[in-house]
């Protein structure tokens, strides 16, 4: 950042603690918002790319707690103004670590995502391309942040032994929420990676891992363990994680993936390979897929995103606004502005042309797109509003389109 831009977001953080006000050990929102909206806009300038406003209050938040339980031991009883409550020295540090955190950014995290029942592979870590990992930890002192603490020492770590990770590295923020840059990126790239992975038969998705789960018998609603994304801020002066929730309908997906028995021709033989000859189908399944991760060609975003509504259609639990996410993830990878009758057909011909092996097969496609976009046509319009048996049928068909489309896309990538 330049000096004047610096000395003048030193001036807006002064300001905001001098007016920020303390009740119960927590910053009032309100007595400083006015100076965090400044303090926004000022670093809107250099780090939108990465940064919201709620970021920046909670970078603010972070710096300005850090030092209120450091200096008092009962920090939760604490009420006043903070200019009352700590030294101009405490607030010269709280408003230089500020700025020094923000000029940090886009910072580095490996952020892990849990694969609960896929057991039992037999290596610790793999490096499918610079940046990609599959990891399984079998030593609690080897796990990142630390086994018995976590997050600033205030939480349980979500990451555990003998547990199976995707992980990926990430940059950006991360504050603890989706919507951060750097969590938002890493669900994007894992969902591609675990389309390839279910598409290509490496995983698959078994319904009956539910039923091994708690279920709390009352108003028929299903106790889902909670499945958290952990990112570990590798740029840290002390290495440590931050969790992030994910949504419902994900975690009950993600708890369904598991290790497929019969992946490319080893017949109920995948859990007795050594694990040279695992890593090689490891490899071999996710290498394309995982340096599309890495890809910087904005060429290729287009398949990204495809993947990714293909993954969020298979997770959502109501079918009609499945299809509509499907129908976003065959717009994603064939073109865009399918709702003109025209275009619908111009498209019907490009799904036909990618994956039609013959002259009666294209036909078929042609026919059945079409039929699929009426579908649509007629949800976006208000006239369906619920799927019937055949039109779940067709919505089925969809996703099998969709998934072969991109399958094929990738297949061909040189990358």
């Amino acid at each position: 950042m330049h000096p004047e831009a610096m000395k003048k977001l030193q001036e807006i953080i002064t300001s905001a603690l001098e007016n920020c006000y303390v009740r119960d050990g927590w910053p009032v929102y309100d007595s400083c918002s006015t100076h965090i909206t400044s303090l926004y806009k000022e670093v809107l300038k250099v780090k939108s790319e990465w940064l919201d406003e709620s970021d920046i209050y909670r970078i603010f938040l972070g710096q300005l707690v850090s030092k209120l339980y450091h200096k008092y031991q009962d920090h939760q009883e604490l009420h006043g103004q903070i200019k009352q409550l700590l030294t101009p020295s405490d607030i010269a540090d709280i408003s230089h670590s500020t700025i020094d955190y923000i000029e940090s950014i886009p910072r580095n995290y490996e952020v892990y995502l849990p694969l609960p029942s896929v057991v039992n592979i037999k290596f610790d870590s793999l490096e499918i391309c610079k940046g990609v990992w599959v990891k399984s930890y079998k030593n609690s002192e080897d796990i990142p942040g630390g086994y018995e603490t976590g997050l600033l020492g205030l939480l349980q770590p979500e990451l555990d032994v003998d547990k199976v990770y995707l992980v990926i590295r990430s940059k950006g923020y991360t504050s603890g929420t989706t919507e951060s840059s750097s969590t938002r990126n890493a669900i994007t790239n894992f969902k591609m990676l675990l389309h390839s992975a279910l598409t290509n038969h490496l995983f698959e998705l078994d319904n009956s891992v539910l039923d091994t789960i708690d279920f709390v018998d009352t108003i028929a609603h299903k106790k889902i363990p909670k499945i958290n994304l952990t990112s570990v801020d590798v740029d840290a002066e002390h290495e440590h994680t931050i969790k992030t929730e994910m949504p419902l309908n994900l975690s009950i997906f993600l708890h369904q993936i598991k290790l497929n028995e019969k992946v490319n021709g080893h017949d109920g033989m995948l859990q007795k390979l050594d694990e040279e000859n695992l890593i090689e189908v490891f490899m071999k399944i996710l290498e394309k897929a995982a340096n599309l991760v890495n890809a910087k060609d904005p060429d290729f975003a287009y398949l990204k995103a495809a993947a990714e509504w293909s993954i969020n259609s298979k997770s959502e639990q109501n079918l009609t606004l499945s299809f509509i996410q499907n129908c976003i993830g065959l717009e994603s990878v064939l073109g865009d502005g399918l709702g003109d009758s025209s275009i619908t057909l111009a498209l019907a011909d490009r799904c036909a042309y990618i994956i039609g092996t013959n002259t009666k097969n294209r036909k078929m496609l042609r026919s059945n797109f079409k039929k699929l976009y009426q579908l649509r046509s007629k949800i976006v319009h208000g006239k369906v509003s619920r799927l019937t048996l055949d039109q779940s049928n067709q919505h089925y068909w969809g996703q099998k389109l969709l998934d072969i489309i991109i399958k094929k896309e990738i297949d061909n990538l040189q990358l």
